[in-house]
């Protein structure tokens, strides 16, 4: 389930810190407490139920750590949990019709449209995705931070891809997937965004991403990668338009 809340503002420009995805969790931690379930999602160093992508409207340029564009904010939201889904729609359906202030940094923004998009249902063995925001892995046996990229050493990629979504899979869905995930680079790098004051490594661009249809449509419904909560790992299909 995926819906795109769009996010106006009324002057020639907006800007935003290079590190704009933090203003966004603040803004999901805000939705959820109005919901009463601020521990439930927050209190824990756990799995968040969904995954989002900001895009930040056109002719977007990067000055002094700050973007500066014209036009709206695309928030794209992904989720397969269908209850928490309907309560976030609900919320900023509520806040649509009041008309409410939505502040991003010194921005004053207003949800001016809120599109649900249909249902897509993965039945193949095989997707071809372009990645809206860069798909992070550590590396669990690395001391410190260590990102792993499919271009170094995609065997150990890939096992830990499958592994971590097989384990989310199964906090979700109680369930066991059989099969693993294999993310094959099409055209795309592996780069770096700033992020809490830090670096966040990741790849960015198209695949094509093998693996049981279950777990396929999992990781397109909840994000592929760590931190799919803090605006990162969601992928969109060969067609879809956002």
């Amino acid at each position: 389930m995926r819906i795109t809340v769009l996010l106006s503002h009324e002057k020639d420009a907006a800007e935003f810190p290079d590190e704009y995805r933090s203003g966004f969790i603040s803004l999901f931690k805000s939705l959820v407490e109005e919901q009463n379930e601020y521990q439930e999602l927050y209190a824990s160093k756990k799995h968040r139920p969904f995954c989002f992508a900001a895009r930040l409207g056109y002719e977007c340029t990067l000055n002094n750590h700050s973007f500066i564009f014209k036009g709206p904010v695309n928030l794209n939201i992904s989720s397969g949990d269908h209850v928490f889904f309907a309560k976030l729609l609900n919320t900023f359906i509520a806040r649509w019709r009041k008309g409410e202030i939505v502040r991003l940094y010194q921005n004053k923004l207003k949800i001016s449209n809120i599109n649900i998009l249909p249902p897509k249902r993965i039945t193949k063995n095989m997707i071809v995705c372009n990645s809206l925001e860069r798909i992070v892995l550590k590396d669990p046996k690395a001391r410190g931070t260590r990102y792993l990229s499919p271009f170094e050493n995609s065997d150990y990629f890939n096992q830990i891809l499958s592994e971590f979504s097989k384990d989310k899979y199964r906090y979700f869905t109680g369930k066991e997937s059989v099969g693993n995930l294999f993310l094959e680079p099409i055209n795309g790098k592996f780069d770096s965004v700033r992020h809490y004051g830090g670096l966040v490594f990741g790849y960015r661009g198209r695949f094509k991403l093998y693996g049981p249809p279950e777990l396929l449509q999992f990781v397109y419904d909840y994000g592929l990668g760590h931190r799919t909560g803090q605006g990162f790992g969601f992928i969109v299909t060969g067609g879809e338009a956002l």
